[in-house]
């Protein structure tokens, strides 16, 4: 699933960006994507709420 990959590497930048920033939580991961991108918005959600479980980005929204 290519939205998995892609959620998988989003919450991958998050959470560097918050450890750089010496952050400990994660409120909001905001995220542009293009007409043609080809990403199916229901599947990158579910695929980013699943991975986030247990990290910094617990109770982050993605939005988009």
């Amino acid at each position: 699933m290519h939205e998995a990959t892609l959620a998988e590497n989003i919450l991958d930048i998050a959470l560097d960006a918050a450890k750089q920033n010496h952050a400990s939580k994660i409120f909001k991961v905001g995220l542009t994507l293009g007409e043609m991108a080809g990403v199916e918005v229901e599947a990158l959600t579910l695929a980013f709420d699943v991975l986030k479980k247990d990290t910094a980005a617990d109770s982050a929204e993605l939005v988009i």
